[in-house]
């Protein structure tokens, strides 16, 4: 939910701030032309990612490690650099600059690894018992 409301939040504002905040941080107006649709998509990645960073924690508490570098490798070892090169070689074609469709593509491996490792979370979470899952209702 607090996911919700940050990007209900920060992608209008962001939507309008982005130019002025690429400009601050560089002077080339090719670097600005690029950075700016890329400022703009943050929020909405940010979304994607919650459920990514989210799900790592609830195996640790659960004493499990290995879920978590398995989620990770998968991110970053086996979708990130096929995403980004698909994202990159398909955006001419799609009317967006080759930066924006790397982005897009990243955006889209972490989507694949968020979705899959919520289904893993909520799977593990199911064969927990409930007086494990809300302690302080068994007391």
């Amino acid at each position: 939910m607090a996911g919700a409301i940050y990007v209900a939040i920060v992608a209008p504002l962001l939507w309008f701030v982005a130019p002025l905040l690429a400009h601050h941080l560089s002077a080339s107006p090719i670097t600005v032309s690029y950075l700016v649709p890329s400022l703009r998509l943050i929020p909405v990645i940010a979304l994607v990612a919650m459920p990514f960073f989210l799900c790592r924690p609830v195996f640790e508490g659960m004493g499990r490690g290995r879920p978590g570098l398995a989620m990770s490798s998968l991110r970053y070892l086996i979708l990130a650099a096929p995403a980004a090169w698909a994202g990159r070689t398909l955006a001419p074609g799609l009317g967006i600059s080759p930066v924006m469709g790397l982005v897009v593509g990243l955006g889209l491996a972490t989507a694949v690894s968020s979705l899959i490792f919520l289904t893993w979370t909520r799977r593990a979470l199911a064969h927990v018992p409930a007086a494990a899952q809300n302690p302080t209702a068994a007391a």
